[in-house]
Formats: structure tokens, C-alpha cells, sequence
């Protein structure tokens, strides 16, 4: 990281999330930093109101896709024809958190980015959602915050403790932010993600106030694994480059998507809770236009989705695997949450630092996915940083997966996107 050095301002707020989906589901405990002291040891977590109505699980499902799709245009502009993921899940829930420490313009501007919803309704759904993975065999989260255990740098306040504990389940330690700080925040990343997001913190500036963590773990195989004869090669077409073979799944599914730009599948996962949707564009759609089409109308696929034709598809589907490390604070502030990273940032409902305004100065987010015969193996890391500063039938289906295309793993009953991504080649790791 680049040191800012500014005049009057010298504590920071380092705030930091992870997601993955992996291949065996992580433990649910906690783990308790050895050198670290538990700010939460006396807080007891208040029973949130989950009973919303399904209207307000619809609104929450549509904010989440507004973000994320809007989100996912920015990302695919900058990476200049390598492959495109984001787990968009793990970003607005550590966004979501962050924001129950802003106030006024700040706040306004951070819900506006994260689909219009209040931080209070958001709050709602995190904690609903947190309720429903409690018994998932699937899905797993954990959440912790460090704080940088020094005089005077940063005075948090117990009502944000209080709404992390309430609606996040998080863990909230103090901690000297040193190495051993560092080695003990990788360690929850690495625990909570088994082991495939290595390190989320390759150093611990000066300036950094707290770190606040998400951690995902998604095990899943597919419903219909694809057996040994559905392992084959076929030509992959890159938007640049020559074709060349690769080894693709080729099956049949049963769920066909059109909305007039693409085609497109959706697979089940086992236990029919989670889905890989598929979305190849026209031949005389450019990739770049399908996803800004894709941003412009959230709704559109979230109906695609929700309601699928029932139809035989004759699917081939590329092995692959891709790797994505982005910061993400520009292309957010370029969706309209620009307070948050400048001298006119309010994180008032936080705390405050006895040193200067708290800000955000980095939203880090790091991303795996592996796509196999057997299902799907992923992980993701994001940090948000403040700073002061059956019988065959005659016509079926085809959608051949054979140039850049789209993919999301979504939850089944809404469409409420997990990851998001794109494969633009399939001969090195990132397109």
C-alpha cells in the first residue's frame, strides 16, 4: 500500500471482508485472536426483528442485484479483457456494516450505492439472512472487527458495536496492530475460508484504526454431477486471440434462459438452494454491451432466473478457473459514494479519532473460483479501508458456452447474487 501522509490526520479505519465457496464447509466458532481482547465479552446480542414481509425480501433481492450488476459493469470496464468476479455478496455486507457507522450525506450516499434500501432495513435482511445460514449445511459467514488498541486513536461507540453484534454476529476485539495483529486477522480469513484465501492484510499501515471482517464459505456439488463421459474437448473462441481446444462439460439441462441479447442455463446445486445461471450473448452481441444491458436492468435477469423455461438444453461448459485481486473505492465512488473517501466523510455513528476526519481510503476485494465435473470450488476477499484521509425431443435447446460469456451463483428462491463473473479465455488463470 501507498502511505498518505496528511497533515493532522494521522489515524485511519481499516475495515476488511472475505467470501468464499470451497470445497468443505468451515467451522461455525469463532476464532478468538490469542493477543487480542474481546470488546463484546460483556455484550449480549438483542434478538432482531427478522419478521419482514416477502415485499421487503423482494425490495432487498432487487438492491442487491442493483449492486451488484452496476458494480460488476465497473469492474469488467477496468479489467481490459481478462476475466471478470466479484462476490458481491461479501462487498454490500461489509458496505452494510460500515455504513451503521455513517451519518448524513455519507450515509444517504452509501445506501443509495448499495440499491436505495436504509441502513435499518439492510440491517434486517443481513440479520435474516445470518438466521437462515445458521442451519445451512451450504452457506456459511463469520464476521469480527478489530480495533487498534491505542490512546486517544480511535473512541468507538457502543451503539455500533451493539449493531454489529445485533444484526452481524460479529466479534469485536482490540489488538496492537502489530504483526502478530496482522498474523491473527490472516488466520480468521484462512479458518473461515478453509485455507483458500491465504492472506487478506499484507501489511498494517500506520494510519489503519480497525479492521471489520466478513468471511464466506460455500461448499455445494452439482444436483446432476456431469459423469466421466461428460468430460469432452471443444474449441473455445476469446474475443482476442486464435481458438483453441480445452476440456469442457457437456450435459443436458432442463432450465433455459432468453431475454433477447443471450441464451442461457441455470444448473442446481445439491439441495436445490443455490444455482450456476450461464448467459452467453447473441452472436451479434458484444460482450461489453450485454453486461452494461445487464446494469441497466437488474430486474430483467432476476425475472430470467426466477422464472426459467422448461426446456431441453444441450449445455457445453468450459473448465475453468480465474483469480481477481481489485480496489474497488473508485469505481464506488463513480456509482455516486464519494463522501465516504474525502475530507466530507461523517463516521460519526461509529466513533471518532481524537486525530482527524475517519475515511475511506481503499476497498480491497480478492476473488477464486474453480468450476469442475463436480461442482464448484471458490473464494473471495474484500477490505474496506478508512484512513483520516428424458427422451430427447426433435428440436431441443443449445447453449454452447464456446466464447466469453456470463456466470452468477445465485440463491434459488430469490436470485440473490453470491458471485458474478465472466470467462473471456480459457488458457491462464484470470482469462
Amino acid at each position: 500500500m501507498k502511505k498518505r501522509f496528511i497533515p493532522h490526520r494521522p489515524a485511519a479505519l481499516l475495515l476488511a471482508a472475505a467470501l468464499l465457496l470451497s470445497g468443505c464447509s468451515a467451522q461455525t466458532a469463532g476464532l478468538l485472536p490469542a493477543k487480542s481482547t474481546n470488546l463484546l465479552a460483556g455484550v449480549t446480542a438483542q434478538a432482531a426483528d427478522t419478521a419482514t414481509p416477502a415485499a421487503s425480501d423482494t425490495r432487498f433481492t432487487e438492491a442487491q442485484a442493483t449492486f451488484a450488476l452496476a458494480l460488476f459493469a465497473k469492474a469488467y470496464a477496468a479489467a481490459d479483457g481478462r476475466d471478470t468476479l466479484l462476490a458481491p455478496l461479501s462487498i454490500s455486507t461489509t458496505l452494510a456494516m460500515t455504513a451503521n457507522g455513517a451519518n448524513g450525506e455519507t450515509k444517504a450516499q452509501m445506501e443509495q450505492v448499495l440499491g436505495g434500501l436504509p441502513v435499518a432495513e439492510l440491517n434486517t435482511h443481513y440479520a435474516r439472512l445470518k438466521e437462515a445460514l445458521a442451519g445451512d449445511t451450504t452457506l456459511h459467514q463469520a464476521n469480527a472487527l478489530w480495533l487498534r488498541d491505542e490512546k486517544d486513536r480511535l473512541h468507538i461507540n457502543d451503539s455500533f458495536l451493539q449493531a454489529l453484534a445485533d444484526h452481524y454476529d460479529a466479534g469485536a476485539y482490540k489488538a496492537p496492530f502489530t504483526e502478530q495483529t496482522r498474523k491473527e486477522i490472516n488466520a480468521f480469513v484462512r479458518k473461515h475460508t478453509n485455507g483458500q484465501i491465504d492472506q487478506l492484510v499484507d501489511s498494517i499501515d500506520e494510519n489503519s484504526l480497525l479492521y471489520l471482517v466478513n468471511a464466506l464459505d460455500f461448499d455445494a456439488e452439482w444436483a446432476e454431477p456431469y459423469g466421466e463421459h461428460g468430460i469432452q474437448k471443444a474449441y473455445f473462441y476469446p474475443r482476442n486471440g486464435s481458438a483453441h481446444t480445452t476440456q469442457v462439460l457437456c450435459g443436458t439441462e432442463h432450465q433455459y434462459i432468453e431475454d433477447g441479447m443471450a441464451t442461457g442455463f441455470i444448473k442446481d446445486y445439491a439441495g436445490g438452494k443455490y444455482a450456476f445461471v450461464a448467459l452467453l450473448p447473441n452472436t451479434d452481441v458484444m460482450l461489453d454491451d450485454y453486461v452494461q444491458h445487464l446494469a441497466a436492468d437488474p430486474a430483467a435477469l432476476l425475472a430470467c432466473i426466477r422464472r426459467p423455461e422448461e426446456a431441453t438444453v444441450i449445455t457445453q461448459m468450459p473448465l475453468f478457473s480465474c483469480d481477481s485481486q481489485l480496489e474497488l473505492s473508485g469505481m464506488l465512488a463513480s456509482m455516486g459514494m464519494t463522501d465516504a473517501f474525502t475530507d466530507k466523510a461523517d463516521f460519526s455513528a461509529l466513533g471518532y479519532s481524537e486525530n482527524g476526519t475517519i475515511t475511506i481510503s481503499r476497498v480491497l476485494h480478492r476473488t477464486h473460483i474453480t468450476v469442475d465435473a463436480n461442482g464448484t470450488k471458490a473464494g473471495a476477499a474484500t477490505a474496506v479501508e478508512l484512513e483520516n484521509g428424458a427422451a430427447m425431443p426433435e428440436n431441443p435447446r443449445e447453449v454452447l458456452l464456446n466464447r466469453p460469456f456470463v456466470y452468477l451463483i445465485v440463491q434459488r428462491a430469490t436470485g440473490l447474487p453470491v458471485f458474478i463473473g465472466t470467462v473471456m479465455d480459457t488458457t491462464r488463470p484470470g482469462g
